[in-house]
């Protein structure tokens, strides 16, 4: 290849428009949750009344993400020798075609998956701009 064909083609790269991950989760509403664990059906119960800007997509076929759910409950020994629980979920939201868009892991003390799952969510709204989304639909004559 020449170095005109390879700075042409260098160029026409760069000129491609840059789609980021943060482009996608800003126009995401309807979400299919994947998992069968009881964090799961918490996230599934709170996205079916609708949760800010988002909702349930009852059915992977229409949805616009997967949003996987995994949680455990573990224990571990303080400085004292007492035993601590912590709970543990995490949310990996990945589009239609399984490309990763967006990850987090809640820990909370005791055995809280309801207030973990509820951060997962906030963060999730957080991330999608769910407040701007809200806000400009709140001002829309439509």
């Amino acid at each position: 290849m020449t170095n005109s064909a390879t700075a042409s083609l260098l160029l026409w790269f760069a000129l491609l428009p840059v789609h980021s991950s943060q482009d996608e989760l800003g126009k995401i509403t309807k979400i299919y949750v994947q998992g069968e664990s009881p964090a799961a059906a918490q996230v599934r119960a709170k996205l079916e009344n609708g949760f800010q800007c988002l909702e349930l997509a009852p059915e992977r076929k229409g949805a616009e993400a997967v949003l996987q759910i995994h949680a455990s409950e573990t224990g571990a020994l303080g400085m004292l020798g007492e035993k601590k629980n912590f709970a543990l979920v995490s949310g990996l939201l990945v589009n239609s075609f399984g490309a990763h868009l967006w990850d987090f892991t809640q820990r909370t003390p005791g055995s809280g998956i309801e207030r973990a799952v509820d951060a997962v969510l906030k963060k999730l709204a957080r991330d999608c701009d769910c407040k701007k989304r809200l806000k400009a639909k709140k001002n829309s004559p439509w």
